[in-house]
């Protein structure tokens, strides 16, 4: 069986992928079912019917009522089976599925794949600048081939940019961060004084300046949260008087060998420019789908069907400190997790 921290909250979409179609999505190896209510919420359920095991999605939505489209049995949005057309029309006990904790929060649908009695709304990450009034965000999504934890270990080491996107960024030599951990935040962090500004910043502080302070922040959170805050700011000044853009990357496992990826990008300067968003979209698909997607799914073929990179004993550099650190916190919290008796959470 596989390994993941089930006591957490994971993306199952972007809020504008789910309507009133049924849209159905693997998430941690099992079969789920998405719609919105009349009233416009979101409910999730188990995509398998009782009776048959017939996949929900195939049938039709009536209200809020999902009709089977193998023998026709009615479940609610709690999961309950509200209607039998057969025999004498008396619905068995049994005949429910599950239902999902979900929660629609800016522009994300989140739901708990653990015990529903432990999904507090609290723990929901605070994503609030993805709406924010003053900022910019386009999003994109895909599905990779390769396990969720091969590309947490590409976005804490941003050594490998100079490298495998090396279209986009100058190759400016090593990139030193210094990794920090503040309970089960991972930090990894660099300043870099007195440069040229790069890409996406040049000529987008005011009187565009010849040179720049740059920073570098990558954060991650358990399951495979993380976001990286990139900016610049005129030299000497603090970053509070600077422009800065926020990467947004949202894993969530598929199965043990594929990946739900889910990212945006959130800037504080051009906000009405729609040239920039199409050079987002660029990026988005040329590192992304081009470069990150192919590599990961290369190296998931290399390493078969395993999916502990440090089981395999590979060779360790100093730009692994906080990948390697990432890793090791989130087998601490899967292994908790398996050992605690029923209803309880490391989180």
């Amino acid at each position: 069986m596989a390994r993941f921290l089930r006591g957490a909250w994971y993306v199952a979409a972007w809020a504008e992928e789910v309507t009133r179609a049924l849209l159905p999505r693997t998430l941690l190896d099992e079969p789920v079912l998405l719609f919105r209510k009349q009233d416009g919420s979101v409910a999730v359920l188990a995509d398998s019917c009782p009776h048959r095991f017939a996949p929900l999605h195939m049938g039709k939505l009536i209200g809020d009522t999902v009709e089977c489209g193998y023998h026709g049995l009615c479940f609610d949005a709690a999961g309950h089976c509200v209607a039998n057309p057969h025999g004498n029309h008396v619905v068995p006990s049994r005949a429910n599925v599950r239902a999902y904790p979900v929660i629609e929060r800016h522009s994300l649908v989140w739901i708990w794949m653990g015990e529903a009695e432990r999904a507090d709304p609290e723990l929901v990450p605070d994503l609030a600048y993805l709406t924010a009034s003053g900022r910019r965000t386009v999003t994109g999504g895909m599905t990779m081939a390769a396990h969720y934890e091969i590309l947490t270990d590409n976005l804490m080491d941003p050594s490998h940019a100079r490298f495998l996107h090396s279209k986009y960024l100058d190759n400016d030599g090593d990139v030193t961060l210094k990794t920090t951990q503040e309970g089960g935040t991972v930090y990894a962090r660099q300043w870099l004084p007195d440069r040229k500004a790069p890409g996406f910043f040049a000529g987008c502080l005011p009187d565009d300046p010849e040179k720049v302070d740059m920073w570098i922040e990558f954060i991650w959170q358990a399951p495979a949260l993380l976001h990286n805050s990139t900016g610049v700011t005129c030299v000497g000044e603090p970053r509070s008087e600077g422009i800065e853009q926020i990467g947004t990357h949202l894993l969530t496992p598929e199965t043990e060998l594929s990946t739900h990826y889910f990212y945006a990008n959130s800037r504080s300067f051009r906000l009405d420019d729609a040239s920039m968003d199409d050079r987002v979209r660029q990026w988005f698909h040329d590192a992304f789908v081009l470069e990150d997607k192919v590599m990961a799914e290369a190296i998931q073929r290399r390493m078969k069907n395993a999916t502990d990179l440090l089981k395999m004993d590979p060779v360790l550099l100093s730009i692994d400190a906080a990948s390697v650190r990432v890793r090791r916190h989130l087998a601490g919290l899967i292994e908790a997790e398996m050992a605690l008796p029923a209803q309880a959470s490391p989180l």
